[in-house]
């Protein structure tokens, strides 16, 4: 889809290149079929760009589906008090902690940070760390999946370029929509 479309573009500017440098007459389409192909273009690539949208929610979801632990009404009041404990330490302390004990894991992820003395940053830190290690191939393969979009929505950006300087190279005037922003998780 979107390499097929900028290698398309790509091509023909290279031909276009070479033959001028040979002296030879640049062989082009008319104007007005140049336009409707760009346009074209840029209808699939917005096409291919929802599908890839589509594709990093469901990796997103899939991600965040993944909890840390299973957690029971047993052993509530017990995970209540090591928060209580966590609260109380020094940071190096908690953080030595925190690397080292799930038990202590499980307390500080259970409810917001602050029950357990950490930050909103640290405890999604120690969440995404647990996650990937208690479930390394599904962390691994949404990882995979996301950087996919990512690379695909590079070549969409590329290939939209070309196809909107083809349009401006034909004399007519293209309709200015702001870009979709590339990440949207962040």
């Amino acid at each position: 889809g979107a390499l097929a479309v900028a290698k398309k573009y790509h091509d023909q500017i290279h031909a276009a290149q070479l033959a001028k440098d040979l002296g030879k007459p640049v062989e082009a389409l008319e104007p007005h079929v140049r336009e409707k192909r760009a346009r074209d273009d840029l209808k699939m690539l917005g096409t291919i760009f929802q599908r890839a949208n589509k594709i990093e929610d469901l990796a997103f979801v899939q991600r965040a589906s993944l909890k840390p632990f299973d957690y029971d009404d047993k052993d509530t009041a017990l995970r209540g008090e090591m928060r209580a404990l966590l609260r109380t330490m020094k940071p190096d302390e908690r953080r030595r902690l925190l690397d080292s004990n799930a038990a202590f894991q499980r307390a500080a992820l259970e409810g917001a940070p602050e029950l357990a003395g950490i930050d909103a940053i640290s405890q999604r830190a120690l969440r995404e760390r647990v996650v990937a290690e208690r479930f390394p191939e599904q962390v691994a393969a949404s990882n995979d999946a996301i950087e996919a979009v990512a690379l695909t929505k590079r070549a969409i950006d590329a290939a939209e370029t070309a196809a909107r300087n083809e349009i401006i190279a034909t004399g007519a005037k293209i309709e200015e929509t702001p870009p979709p922003p590339l990440l949207r998780w962040a």
